[in-house]
């Protein structure tokens, strides 16, 4: 545990160094809060659609990433990102079993057979402890060309096409990591394990995460859209008409923090990055005012104020969500994101809805681009901790 807690920490490090150093301040105004009618039931929306095909396996969390590819680049073009970014920042996260920090359209094509223009929406699923990585993609693909790309690229020397449960899917290297097979599109070399149904593609590395996928496509075995809590936030996601989501339900308590992170809290380090870190581990121990919830989910979504991030929480009992509707808006607005810099800095405008079990809120302004700050593997800021 000692070295998955210091690559946690490096991730964190990173992570905070960077959301520093690229997002600008944004004067704070007074937020507003409404209480729509309780409609008591989620929605099917493009988030539970894409969801019901990633697989619940059993007691594990797994952190899943919703991405509407379909909606930013014509939103895009209205409303640029502010200058404070860098160029071509990525607004949407970066898919981490396909490597596209260096990604190339015609390099895609010829080894893959599509492109990312070909994605309309993407559903990346991962958890550290077993590894597993779920990869699913709603689009316009063309089964034939996918199959002579994998079988001209050198690397897939081994490729086989195998059946499960009356599905066909394409099979090259073994399962996990083989170093050997690194190329530009696949950093760590996983084995490929891909199957491509009409408009669906379903990709992994391992044989079983593979049949997991197709029990799910086949309804053998329950999704994450089956859960209830997915299930509410993603409708809670859609009602704050987000285009790129992280859900989670690792626990976000006080407690946990403190434990897994409780070499930063000892010891922040002089190095570079210690200031964040020292602000991280103050953040970690102050005085928080959220009570427990089950899961949550953090985005980004554009309208006509400008771009937000989206934030909803799911709760046990609607008394529990009344009482974080009160209080959510002041402890975002008593945090820092760092030494002496508070999040009402990066905030121009905030407004908390609540809506039977969940609590959701837009927050406009810099801080919309903050949103990828919860991914557990990157440490997950504590913004949104709760008692316990």
């Amino acid at each position: 545990m000692t070295g998955m807690r210091t690559i946690l920490v490096g991730f964190a490090s990173c992570l905070l160094v960077l959301s520093s150093a690229v997002i600008g301040c944004a004067q704070p105004s007074a937020g507003t809060h409404s209480t729509p009618p309780t409609s008591g039931k989620a929605q099917s929306t493009v988030f539970t659609d894409v969801l019901q095909l990633i697989p619940a396996t059993g007691n594990a969390t797994l952190v899943a990433y919703v991405q509407d590819f379909s909606r930013l680049p014509q939103e895009q073009r209205q409303v640029p990102p502010p200058s404070t970014l860098p160029e071509n920042y990525p607004i949407f996260q970066n898919n981490r079993f396909w490597d596209l920090r260096d990604y190339n359209p015609q390099e895609w094509q010829s080894h893959m057979g599509f492109t990312r223009d070909d994605v309309a929406q993407e559903a990346f699923a991962y958890r550290i402890v077993p590894m597993d990585m779920y990869q699913v993609m709603k689009g316009s693909f063309d089964k034939a060309k996918i199959e002579a790309a994998l079988k001209s690229d050198p690397i897939n020397n081994d490729l086989k096409t195998v059946s499960y449960s009356g599905i066909e899917y394409f099979s090259a290297g073994e399962d996990g990591i083989n170093f050997m097979r690194r190329s530009k599109i696949n950093n760590l070399g996983q084995g490929l394990r891909l199957a491509a149904l009409g408009d669906t593609i379903l990709a992994t590395s391992t044989t079983h995460s593979m049949q997991d996928l197709i029990d799910v496509q086949q309804k053998k075995t329950k999704s994450l859209a089956d859960l209830d809590t997915y299930s509410q936030i993603a409708g809670g996601m859609s009602r704050l008409d987000a285009m790129a989501v992280i859900f989670s339900s690792e626990s976000q308590a006080q407690s946990s923090f403190q434990e897994k992170f409780k070499d930063i809290i000892k010891d922040p380090g002089q190095d570079e990055g210690s200031h964040l870190r020292r602000n991280w581990a103050e953040q970690m121990q102050r005085n928080v005012l959220l009570e427990p919830y089950q899961a949550f989910a953090a985005g980004i979504g554009l309208d006509g104020k400008g771009y937000y991030m989206a934030v909803a929480l799911v709760h046990a009992d609607e008394a529990t969500a009344k009482a974080n509707f009160g209080v959510l808006e002041k402890q975002v607005r008593a945090s820092n994101y760092d030494e002496g810099k508070s999040w009402s800095e990066l905030i121009t405008s905030m407004e908390v809805l609540q809506d039977s079990r969940l609590v959701m809120a837009r927050i406009y302004g810099n801080a919309a681009f903050r949103w990828k700050a919860f991914d557990p593997t990157a440490g997950s800021d504590p913004l949104l901790m709760h008692k316990g």
